[in-house]
């Protein structure tokens, strides 16, 4: 992950280094219908079988808000 991304996200790297990717950025347990992570997960999955770039639509992801940013979830 680079700053950008961390800003992106309104992560701290040592809050996330070591963790899955799915444990990070989980579903909105207030808009589960989203699909966000399933979609994501679906494309990384169809690049490592087949090793070509997956090309992905814009998609609906929330993102986790830091505890002192209010928490819950931020519309992406």
């Amino acid at each position: 992950m680079n700053d950008a991304y961390l800003r992106a996200t309104m992560t701290e790297r040592a809050a996330i280094v070591g963790r899955k990717l799915f444990d990070t950025f989980s579903e909105n347990p207030a808009d589960p219908s989203s699909g966000g992570p399933a979609r994501l997960r679906a494309s990384l999955e169809r690049f490592i079988e087949t090793r070509r770039l997956d090309q992905m639509a814009a998609t609906h992801y929330d993102i986790p808000r830091p505890a002192e940013l209010g928490g819950g979830f931020e519309e992406r």
